[in-house]
């Protein structure tokens, strides 16, 4: 098919297959398809065309100069027929000019390359895109530089039509559009460029802005700006010298103030650096100045910006400033890294197993279990993102330093920088040792006339005692003991802040005495410890000394709590007040912020150590700390299972150590009560969170603290049993399908074992059937397994769990062929999903209800159901739920037919799951998105989209998505003509789904290949291929094969049936909605059933639609196999 390119930005251009166009060397005729291109979404009646561009001419003179300039585009364009052959014909090209005899159109599917529409296209991209800066965005920074490239000067250059004043008209406004945007566009694309420092590339941004609009204030100061970063300050004076000299000379005015004060400030020498804030990803901003470190900051930088050191450990005790350094280090570079820079805190982590959830929680990933290993789920996320990654605190979690060697390596532009109190020994490592703060001899004979800003240690100090008591006054002589301070604390930030607090209470003199006392015994009491930690520990003995008793009772039983705590939760674990927790804040021995309360690591660990010397407190407080947490976790699982979900599974984040921890706890205690009433809360939030290894390993915890007894009392037992449901559970879920089948045994044999002695087990019991059948791969023994759980959820008054089971037991009846059963078993489920509110389970509901309505052809109830299904989805603030929900909503939009806003759901759901990392629902609404493309006519554009997931697909091996992709590629190379293409697609389909035993849909993939084989002739072979799809139709009631598969059917009777046939299968196909309003159907072969429908006597139509009437396209299914016989 030859393919046409006009260019109208810069010189007027118009190529096909890149040959210049002949015969148009009319002005009129070149600036008619001009017109015709830009305007391209609309027919344009010929009575105005003519009176556009023949305005001094009679209306019949017009006409005809109109209709001759027509012939002259038709010729030029190749296209000697009138309107092409029809669709769906072996040689049917897509003609570029459709020619009605009152319109005419530029066909906007058409293969046409026309430069307006390219670049409008960027911009609205840009426009459409969400992104937190767009100067840090680098999929808008890829389309404003094709945006950039695609404008060669202004529209339509030269130009001009004299006495076609309403033309004339048209093309200034498009003109000024046009040249606005490209002006925009060398803005944002100079901001992009200065603000990674890509100076050259931002300075030769700035000069074409400045050329393209030499007037514009904000394009000079641009060039300015960018010539002065790039150290051209002479040219950016002279630049401006020349800007003021042009202003004056055609405007008569001064350049700005704006202007005028950048001048000034190039002119004293001074950088002129872009106040852009950069892009802070999910950065801390610290409450306090940065102190010190300038020249470990210099050269961590540049460690960082090396693109060879993938992996840098700042190594370091704690309390030394880790933390600190690789914040202020990754704001100096947020630039740099154009996907963002991530704090991953992983204190109190304690092994690996929540190594994963904590950094897929922080990049905003969210696993889901359909889409297989998490951490596959993960590498997908960060394979193609350049950020960084910083990891603190990794001695919690050193064992997941294996896993920091598979990112780098399956993710190239990833780098990471990590803050441990140990090496992580892995071979990308570089390792950054970090040292206390410099401060000054304390022996120096001139201490006393040092400057204090001179030294880190000493501004430090002054800065965190300045905060607190503001008017303390610091004497010369003070300098030697806060210089001894800091020697003695070797120069820890955290040392020093601690040693600073007291100032109120102690003078400096005191301070350094106290901590130099402490020192010989900490010294004598750990001497196998570093002598810088010697030193750090000697300031938190001294901070432990200082306290009150009750203060110190206070603070070791806190270091109980693993994370952030409230004033109750304070109260009610260690029995520790207000008044007190603000005395400790003041000492900087808590933390304060936003109602609750923290313990920095150190201190936690050092309080944890005098909590462990105390058993009787240490018990006390850790049974206080696991009723607390696990009474709160009991209660977590009703509102889990409400509308309060999202709130619940929040707080549940912020609260999970504590949780683990009074968890773990209760094991050991034997505490088997605790353990009951909060295990399915506790297994809830695993499963809903997608942490099935965490989930699976809190489960074995549990199980030995429960071991299997023959002599086990009832409650044991009960508790053991549903202990290895739920291991089961998560071990399914994660894929190890044959070790929860040997738990789901062992289950089975102990509940077994309690039912014959009379005991209530019907909790565990259904929970048993439940993954039962999941487990089972025949249909009727699944729905079998499902129902008997959801009689015994029922029993329980469960109802979220009843529900759960309801809407896969219906979705297995219509997969069985009882319709009646499934929309019975759907609507009880719907109901009670009501009731409950909970919107995971309430759109799950609604998806599925929607199916089988659709499957049902009741439509009336589809759309109701559909419209709820957007009120519930306008409420859902979970990201990856809604865009979940959202794909499948369009996808229902795409079965009715509305592809318009299938489309913009798709396209706003597709891209947040790709970001996530979610392959699964990205190749799943990726189709749909193509298909949808494809069904309303934009045929390049969903080819594009389809071919694009089909890669993904087959990459992440989503077999059974990636066929229905490769269908409906087939479907646009139909309509364009490619028929050995769409041969080869559909064959490819067939093959597959007999592969993987689909039968239903391979019934979908024969219609497929019977629509490839009538429009390219093969009568036989199209009938054989359709008669096997309709049996399996009509044997699996499967919907894809009536709704995509129905125009083969039709086309099929228009080719090599008697035409009253063909108009009976066309009239059913009208009562689809999928195929009525689709532009695909239409080109394919709808439009000339309509043109054929036309030509029936009114009695004529009237007996076809009265067929039509008692029949769907499944109940005429015998008739059609008969006529193919």
């Amino acid at each position: 098919m030859a393919r046409c390119a006009i260019s109208l930005l810069g010189t007027m251009q118009f190529t096909l297959d890149g040959s210049p166009l002949q015969g148009m060397e009319s002005a009129k005729v070149r600036a008619l398809l001009a017109y015709l291109a830009v305007e391209n979404a609309q027919a344009h009646e010929r009575e105005r065309l003519a009176g556009l561009f023949w305005p001094e001419m009679s209306e019949g003179q017009a006409r005809h100069s109109l209709s001759q300039a027509i012939y002259n585009l038709r010729q030029a364009l190749g296209q000697t027929s009138k309107t092409g052959d029809l669709p769906g014909q072996p040689s049917s090209p897509v003609p570029f000019l459709l020619v009605a005899q009152h319109t005419v159109q530029f066909n906007p599917h058409s293969d046409t390359w026309i430069d307006v529409n390219e670049f409008s296209r960027c911009i609205t991209d840009i426009r459409n895109h969400t992104h937190r800066r767009l100067e840090t965005c680098g999929q808008c920074a890829r389309l404003l530089r094709a945006a950039d490239q695609i404008y060669q000067g202004d529209f339509l250059t030269g130009v001009s039509l004299r006495g076609c004043q309403a033309f004339e008209e048209w093309a200034t406004v498009w003109r000024e559009r046009l040249h606005a945007q490209a002006c925009q566009v060398l803005a944002d694309l100079t901001g992009y460029y200065e603000a990674r420092a890509e100076l050259r590339q931002a300075l030769e941004a700035a000069q074409r802005w400045a050329q393209l609009d030499p007037l514009h204030e904000t394009a000079q100061r641009g060039l300015m700006r960018a010539l002065a970063l790039d150290s051209q300050r002479t040219k950016a004076l002279a630049g401006f010298n020349s800007f003021r000299k042009l202003l004056n000379q055609e405007l008569g005015v001064e350049p700005g103030k704006e202007t005028q004060q950048l001048y000034q400030y190039i002119l004293a020498e001074e950088t002129a650096q872009s106040s852009l804030p950069g892009m802070p990803g999910k950065l801390p901003v610290p409450p306090t100045p940065f102190v010190g470190r300038q020249e470990e900051l210099v050269e961590l930088t540049a460690w960082l910006r090396d693109r060879q050191a993938r992996l840098v450990t700042l190594l370091g005790p704690g309390g030394s400033g880790k933390t600190r350094l690789a914040l202020h280090a990754a704001h100096s570079l947020r630039y740099d890294f154009p996907d963002g820079i991530f704090l991953v805190s992983l204190s109190g982590m304690g092994s690996r197993v929540a190594f994963l959830p904590a950094l897929a929680s922080t990049l905003g990933v969210a696993f889901q279990r359909e889409w297989g290993d998490p951490f596959e789920q993960l590498l997908g996320y960060l394979q193609h993102r350049h950020l960084l990654l910083i990891l603190d605190s990794f001695e919690e979690a050193l064992d997941a330093a294996p896993w920091i060697t598979r990112l780098l390596q399956s993710a190239a532009n990833l780098q990471i920088l990590v803050t441990s109190r140990a090496r992580l020994n892995v071979q990308a490592e570089q390792v950054f040792p970090l040292e206390g703060l410099d401060y000054p001899d304390p022996a120096s004979p001139n201490i006393t006339s040092l400057n204090l800003e001179d030294f880190a240690a000493l501004q430090l100090f002054h800065n965190t005692a300045s905060q607190v008591y503001p008017d303390h006054p610091h004497s010369p002589a003070d300098l030697r003991h806060l210089a001894r301070i800091c020697q003695l604390v070797d120069g820890m930030p955290l040392g020093v802040v601690l040693a600073a607090g007291w100032l109120g209470t102690c003078t400096p003199a005191e301070i350094a005495a106290e901590i130099e006392r402490s020192i010989d015994f900490l010294a004598s009491s750990y001497s196998d410890l570093p002598a810088r930690q010697r030193s750090l520990r000697a300031t938190l003995d001294h901070s432990w000394q200082l306290l009150s008793p009750d203060e110190r009772n206070a603070f070791h039983k806190l270091s109980v709590f693993h994370g952030a705590f409230t004033r109750q939760a304070a109260d009610q674990v260690a029995q520790v007040n207000a008044t007190c927790l603000r005395t400790l804040v003041d000492k900087s021995m808590l933390q304060a912020s936003a109602g609750s309360y923290r313990m920095h690591d150190m201190l936690r660990q050092y309080g944890a150590e005098k909590l462990a010397a105390d058993t009787p407190a240490i018990h006390q407080v850790r049974d206080a700390h696991c009723g607390y947490f696990l009474q709160r976790l009991a209660g977590y699982e009703p509102r889990l299972k409400s509308a309060q979900r999202s709130s619940g599974l929040n707080e549940l984040d912020a609260e999970i150590n504590d949780l683990q921890a009074a968890w773990e706890w209760a094991c050991r205690q034997g505490q088997l009560s605790w353990l009951a009433s909060c295990l399915s809360g506790l297994g809830l939030y695993y499963e809903m969170r997608v942490r099935y290894k965490e989930g699976e390993q809190a489960c074995q915890v549990g199980l030995n603290a429960v071991p299997a007894s023959p002599e086990q009392e009832s409650e044991a037992a009960v508790l053991r049993a549903r202990l290895l449901l739920w291991q089961a559970n998560f071990l399914a879920l994660s894929g190890e399908l044959e070790e929860a089948r040997m738990l789901r045994q062992q289950a089975e044999e102990l509940l077994a074992k309690l039912e014959a002695e009379g005991l209530d087990v019907r909790r565990p019991r259904a929970m048993y059937w439940q993954l039962e059948g999941e487990a089972q791969a025949e249909l009727k023994a699944k729905l079998a397994c499902y129902q008997r759980g959801i009689n015994l959820y029922q029993s329980l008054g469960d109802a979220w769990r009843q529900a759960s089971l309801l809407v896969w037991a219906g979705e297995y009846a219509m997969r069985l062929g009882d319709p009646a059963l499934a929309l019975s078993t759907q609507q009880e489920a719907l109901r009670l999903a009501r009731q409950l509110g909970e919107p995971g389970l309430l759109l799950h509901c609604l998806r599925q209800s929607t199916y089988l309505y659709s499957a049902l052809n009741q439509f009336e109830n589809f759309h109701r159901l559909m419209q709820e299904t957007v009120t519930v989805l306008e409420s859902v603030e979970e990201l990856p739920l809604r865009a979940y929900a959202q794909m499948h909503l369009g996808m229902q939009f795409n079965h009715i037919g509305h592809y318009a806003e299938a489309i913009r759901l798709l396209e706003q759901s597709v891209p947040v799951l790709r970001s996530l990392g979610y392959h699964y629902g990205m190749v799943y609404g990726g189709f749909a998105l193509g298909l949808g493309y494809t069904m309303h006519g934009e045929y390049e554009r969903g080819a594009a989209i389809l071919q694009t997931t089909l890669q993904e697909g087959d990459k992440w091996g989503i077999l059974r998505e990636t066929t229905t992709g490769l269908y409906a590629l087939g479907m646009v190379a139909v309509v364009q003509g490619r028929l050995t293409d769409a041969l080869d697609y559909f064959s490819q389909t067939v093959q597959r789904y007999r592969s993987m035993q689909f039968g239903g849909e391979l019934g979908m993939a024969y219609c497929g290949l019977a629509l490839a084989q009538s429009a390219a002739g093969q009568a036989e072979a199209a009938r054989d291929n359709l008669r096997e799809a309709l049996l399996i139709a009509e044997k699996t009631h499967n919907m894809a094969t009536m709704l995509m598969g129905w125009p083969a059917v039709v086309l099929y009777f228009a080719r090599y049936r008697p035409l009253e046939k063909a108009l009976l299968m066309h009239r059913l196909a009208s009562r689809i909605p999928f195929l009525h309003n689709s532009i695909w159907y239409g080109d394919i072969i709808g439009n000339e059933m309509e043109a054929q429908w036309q030509t029936l006597s009114p009695e004529q139509q009237e007996a076809i639609d009265a067929t039509v009437k008692s029949h769907t396209p499944f109940s005429i299914i015998p008739e059609v196999l008969e006529m193919l016989a």
